[in-house]
């Protein structure tokens, strides 16, 4: 019935690559590495329900560390890694991988948005067999404050049995002074990082296979202030020199800038060919060996990929179902750097060149990144086209945001079908203004054109129109909407524009239900959604799938077809389970609705309920005060009642949501009392009337163009509604009522009045 709003939903993109995956285990503790034990001894201490953060800067080995100590943990723990990437401010695609960092431990059910995958793991945790501890690393590239918030409200909750380790080159925005103040929380910065004498001893022997004294020892450490980084180009700048005997007075004099200590020590020790070959490939931040030999034009990518890391180059290989590799990012900026400061145009040509074989391999996001990155505005537009719908399909809105945002030199007045993706993502988003301001200039640019517009255009136009309206709470005006939406929709539903915008008969039919269901067109809602429900499709659900199956559940429960509504509610709990999302605002209160003997699962419910857009707050502290009654929990329900009174005061067209209020309302005043003002559909005031006469079933169905079943089915829900067990005691009912004229006023015309 609503937009969707922050965090929430991501369907199975089944086996569509589409995007570069997470890294979600760390990088392989190497047999060499420095054993830091001090340091473990106090990340330990944050087992049991503390925190740890490990703040410095590039070079001081956070990621080797952590990746000894989650090592050095064994069995003990279970440990969930997550490399934090710029692409994680979607907070969608944050809690997918989230969650897949987390499935070896716990077996998470479908959640909203990371707050959900949160609240998930605090609860399973307390019953995991083995203590878990979430490693976030690289945080500071994950620049969006708002998606750490969840993980905020987790550690306030702290529990002996979960742990979570943040890393990077700052402090994300978590309630560290909290965590202070109950002594729950390790902090490593880069004093603890920094090596002393014994480990710089270490690393020079046992790395690098060199020689040192102490005077030589203490000499480096005043010269890189124990910056691990610094001793290790010191040690390949030693372990190249011709002295290899370690007894030259000046073995480590090496400029302390960055640039000029990679440019000296790793790059010039290294053969012109095999920088080359560094820099081509210095455009793409994961090294797999195909791609390698694609941009250098080499064959050999993966023996010189495994050489250098083995040699302590600065790169590490990640694991992944093939080999795939990294680089320090000091290595990556001192490439880029040379790059862009030699071969200017080279750079251009790889950035094509990468962007091309990710078009090619189906990596659309990484496609598009190179492509703006290249300044190629024109054929990023055509890839964010073509990767719009899967975006959208997926509910990535902050990804789809970016990379529209990003083609802010093209002129997309041309192009309404980006601006209505534009619209819709911010609709996702939660993000009503942006929505609103992106429909008016598709608009804007439809009445521009001198060509012909198509009926996927109009049809998306429609979509984003009726969602904005339910949204802003004109749910009576968004029906005629939806209507547009439904006729524009199949004059062709074939329009490429409508994969654009990821509108097909599911998404189309859900749409026109939802806004049936909240203008009170009950039977209408049912006709949609049935004509959405397409049984093939539920193999496979979509977040369409759900609202669908939502709608039919309310519908039929607000029509007072319980049991119906109770079987379509359980159909739908299968469906869901096998639905690896998020999505299912709507499902979830038609779940909390018609629960007769639990509360709602969904924590997110009861954060709709006294926040967020006034319909949702209205509706989902509805459906909390049903099901209070449902419980037998008066108190509850007067309390959620108040909730959504004051949420409804907000909403300009209530519609079905004021007609549910006075029901609930009046149940709650006198439990016994039977409440039948429930409202006609059109359809069915349509039925009455035309049967309101000496007209036959079978001449009514004639006349409005309907089965005889289907006139059987209209008139026998309008007795249930109206009270009624014929059609004389219903005709009565009806005219008390008003909604049909007293029986002196038919005679007096007649006929029967016109149909509404």
């Amino acid at each position: 019935m609503f937009p969707q709003v922050r965090g929430r939903g991501l369907e199975d993109a089944g086996d569509e690559q589409v995007g570069l995956p997470a890294r979600l285990t760390p990088p392989a503790a190497l047999a060499d590495a420095v054993a830091l034990s001090r340091l473990h001894r106090r990340l330990d201490r944050a087992l049991g329900g503390g925190a740890a953060l490990i703040s410095a800067g590039a070079g001081y080995g956070k990621t080797t560390l952590l990746s000894s100590w989650t090592t050095s943990l064994g069995d003990s723990v279970d440990v969930a890694w997550l490399s934090l990437e710029p692409r994680h401010k979607d907070p969608v695609l944050l809690a997918e991988h989230l969650r897949l960092a987390l499935a070896p431990a716990l077996e998470l059910p479908p959640a909203p948005g990371v707050g959900g995958i949160a609240a998930a793991l605090a609860e399973g945790a307390a019953g995991a067999e083995r203590p878990i501890v979430v490693v976030l690393d690289d945080a500071d590239r994950l620049e969006s404050a708002e998606a750490f918030a969840p993980f905020g409200s987790l550690l306030e909750r702290s529990q002996e049995n979960f742990t979570i380790v943040v890393s990077g080159r700052g402090d994300p925005p978590l309630p560290w002074p909290l965590l202070r103040g109950r002594g729950l929380l390790v902090e490593l910065g880069a004093a603890d990082l920094a090596f002393g004498a014994e480990e710089t001893r270490t690393v020079l022997t046992h790395k690098f296979g060199l020689k040192s004294s102490p005077a030589q020892v203490a000499e480096l450490l005043q010269a890189t202030e124990g910056w691990p980084a610094g001793v290790c180009l010191a040690a390949i700048s030693m372990r190249d020199s011709p002295d290899e005997s370690g007894e030259s007075d000046d073995w480590f004099n090496f400029s302390r800038h960055t640039r000029e200590l990679i440019e000296a020590e790793v790059l010039a020790s290294l053969p012109a060919d095999v920088v080359a070959f560094l820099e081509d490939t210095s455009v793409v931040d994961r090294l797999e060996p195909e791609i390698c030999d694609h941009l250098s034009g080499r064959t050999d990518s993966s023996d010189i990929l495994q050489g250098l890391a083995k040699d302590g180059r600065f790169l590490e290989e990640i694991p992944a179902d093939r080999p795939t590799f990294r680089r320090h990012a000091m290595l990556s900026e001192t490439l880029r750097a040379r790059l862009r400061t030699d071969r200017a145009g080279r750079e251009a040509e790889l950035l094509t060149a990468a962007s091309a074989w990710y078009e090619e391999h189906n990596v659309l996001d990484a496609a598009i990144d190179l492509a703006l990155e290249a300044g190629e505005v024109e054929r990023a537009r055509k890839l964010v086209l073509t990767g719009s719908g899967w975006a959208l399909r997926r509910g990535l809105s902050e990804t789809l945001i970016g990379w529209i945002e990003s083609l802010a030199s093209a002129d997309l007045s041309d192009h309404p079908e980006l601006l209505l993706a534009l619209g819709r993502a911010y609709g996702l988003a939660g993000d009503l203004v942006g929505a609103r301001s992106a429909l008016e200039a598709a608009s804007k640019a439809v009445d521009d054109r001198s060509g012909a517009v198509t009926p996927g255009i109009m049809a998306g136009i429609a979509q984003l129109d009726v969602s904005i309206l339910v949204w802003e709470g004109r749910l009576a005006s968004s029906e005629a909407a939806a209507e547009r939406l439904i006729v524009s929709y199949e004059k062709r539903p074939e329009d490429p524009v409508l994969d654009t915008l990821s509108l097909d008969r599911e998404a189309v039919y859900a749409a026109a239900a939802m806004a049936a269901l909240g203008a009170g067109r009950l039977e209408e809602s049912l006709e949609h959604a049935d004509a959405a429900l397409n049984v093939e499709r539920i193999i496979e659900p979509t977040r369409y799938t759900l609202d669908a199956i939502a709608v039919r559940a309310l519908a039929q429960a607000w029509m007072g077809e319980e049991v119906l509504a109770q079987r379509t509610i359980a159909a739908g709990r299968r469906v869901r389970a096998r639905f690896e999302s998020s999505f299912g605002d709507l499902y979830e209160i038609a779940e909390a609705w018609l629960a007769a003997s639990r509360p709602p699962d969904a924590s997110w419910i009861r954060a709709a309920a006294t926040g967020g857009v006034a319909p949702i707050q209205a509706l989902a502290s509805l459906a909390m005060a049903k099901n209070c009654l449902n419980r037998n929990r008066a108190a509850g329900a007067v309390n959620w009642l108040a909730t959504a009174e004051q949420a409804l005061a907000a909403v300009p067209e209530p519609a079905v949501l004021e007609v549910l209020m006075t029901a609930i309302r009046a149940e709650v005043e006198d439990p016994g009392r039977e409440v039948r003002d429930v409202p006609l559909s059109r359809r069915e005031m349509e039925v009455l009337e035309a049967v309101a006469g000496d007209t036959s079933r079978a001449e009514a169905g004639r006349d409005l163009h309907l089965s005889v079943n289907t006139i059987k089915t209209h008139l026998r829900t309008a007795y249930r509604k109206l009270g009624a067990t014929s059609r004389k005691e219903a005709l009565a009912e009806a005219r008390s009522r008003g909604i049909l004229p007293e029986r002196d006023a038919l005679d007096a015309c007649g006929k029967v009045p016109e149909r509404r």
